[in-house]
């Protein structure tokens, strides 16, 4: 399923990407650039909620299926061993699409910085020498744009290879690597066995990093055709089609949310929501959590970045591979390595292991926001503070923090906005804890509650998309940072 899922995502993601890079200039670039970023930071539960309502029996799938005339071809692909099942949202066929959905845009991101960097004049050369587009894009464009293909399979390989709430939601019953992971550790109670398993997934990782790695300015065209503009602008409606379903949804009258259109429009279940005091212990314990998740990583963040932007010393290498590691692992191995060491310790799980499990990845962001202001400030600047008498807290207070406050806040938001969403790692150290994400996935086996699911799950989509703008118009204008220019 990895495999294939990281295929089906690099052929989805290559036309937005290569659209993304060669015809889009200015605001256009901007606003493609959020439309992917929104989708990829909004809530994963959400997410994965919102292809539940799509696949349903009675739901948006099945609507448009009847009403396009297209029964035969689902019932002759429910009806493939191996890929079919009863329904869409029971079968492996639905699971697949579930996967591409969510990872789909950590594959367009690193394919779009890749054939960013492709000179235009590579491609004037194939064209001046006779070349077909067809070969440009076999023989020059495609090997070029390998580094990227293969840095975003790395992610939907090991995302999805490490899940294991996507399984419990759609798809027929089996195990994934990560549902093993999770029942040995949690109904089970066995962690070695538990922890034997995670060696699977950081095997199998570090075999296809191997396989990967030997694999292997800007380009800007006029007009792009009309079958790549479809490829693209559809990749992006299908990005974000199913968060407009749980919008939609959240308003509908009708108590059961699986069926398609919906009957009227209400805000009635707002009030409801917001009346149920499971929801609101919910509520605020995620905000709890990621508030003091958030100080935490902006505090580290910032600290680990002052100390490795400038300056080489043995093992900076090794430092900031460590600081990245927590989030390019897949979230089940973070979860089950924080586990095994707050038993080793003797730490019961509660608020504060949340709470440090949160920071580990947190401090990820924070610290890629920072370090980038870093780089981009002139070094002399601090120089001349302290030539003209500062000493070392006014030259943070009237010099560097200046520079890096909108940076450090736009971190920040990411951040939290990253800890109120967390699922997976939260899972493993939450223990009697019930956090809002933690809530939804309990609400999602229980119809009579689904339209206060709806309301509630709208709002976590918020709070975790909102971010992306903040932090996008925070940080349009890093590059002009005093003393960034040579």
């Amino acid at each position: 399923m990895a495999v294939a899922v990281s295929i089906a995502s690099g052929a989805v993601a290559f036309p937005i990407a290569y659209y993304m890079a060669r015809y889009t200039t200015g605001k256009t670039k901007a606003f493609f650039y959020i439309a992917v970023m929104m989708p990829m930071w909004a809530s994963y539960i959400v997410k994965a909620y919102a292809w539940t309502l799509l696949l349903a029996k009675g739901g948006v799938a099945m609507w448009f299926v009847q009403h396009l005339g297209l029964e035969p071809v689902l019932n002759l692909l429910l009806g493939i061993p191996g890929i079919g099942g009863n329904t869409l949202s029971t079968s492996s066929f639905g699971r697949f699409l579930v996967f591409v959905y969510i990872w789909l845009p950590f594959m367009i991101l690193p394919i779009q910085a890749s054939l960013e960097r492709l000179p235009p004049s590579l491609l004037q050369a194939s064209a001046d020498l006779g070349a077909h587009p067809r070969q440009t894009f076999l023989q020059v464009i495609l090997p070029l744009s390998i580094p990227g293909i293969a840095a975003g399979s790395i992610f939907t390989f090991s995302l999805t290879l490490g899940d294991f709430i996507v399984p419990q939601l759609v798809g027929p019953p089996g195990y994934f690597i990560g549902s093993m992971v999770y029942a040995q550790q949690g109904a089970i109670g066995n962690m070695p066995m538990a922890a034997a398993f995670t060696l699977v997934p950081i095997v199998l990782i570090a075999v296809y990093l191997s396989i990967v790695k030997r694999l292997g300015p800007s380009m800007h065209s006029e007009k792009a055709s009309w079958g790549l503009k479809a490829a693209a602008w559809g990749g992006l409606v299908f990005l974000h089609f199913p968060i407009l379903i749980i919008f939609m949804y959240a308003f509908n009258t009708e108590d059961a949310a699986f069926s398609f259109p919906p009957k009227g429009f209400t805000l009635h279940w707002f009030s409801v929501a917001f009346a149920r005091q499971d929801v609101l212990e919910a509520i605020e314990l995620s905000v709890k959590i990621a508030s003091v998740a958030t100080l935490i990583a902006m505090l580290l963040g910032t600290l680990a970045a002052a100390a490795l932007y400038r300056r080489d010393f043995f093992g900076k290498e090794g430092i900031s591979l460590m600081l990245i590691l927590p989030i390019a692992l897949p979230g089940i191995i973070t979860g089950i390595a924080l586990l095994s060491a707050f038993k080793t310790l003797g730490i019961e799980p509660g608020f504060l292991t949340i709470v440090i499990g949160h920071a580990t990845f947190c401090v990820v962001i924070v610290y890629n926001n920072v370090i980038a202001r870093f780089r981009r400030t002139s070094h002399s600047l601090i120089e001349a503070s302290m030539d003209l008498g500062a000493d070392g807290w006014q030259t943070f207070r009237y010099v560097i923090l200046p520079n890096l406050g909108s940076a450090l806040l736009a971190g920040g938001m990411l951040a939290f906005a990253l800890s109120f969403d967390e699922i997976i790692v939260t899972t493993f150290t939450a223990g009697h804890e019930r956090t809002l994400p933690i809530w939804l996935l309990n609400q999602l086996g229980r119809p009579r509650d689904v339209p206060v699911t709806n309301v509630v799950a709208m709002l976590v989509m918020i709070v975790t998309m909102l971010p992306i703008l903040g932090a996008y118009y925070l940080t349009k204008g890093g590059e002009g940072v005093a003393g960034s220019g040579k």
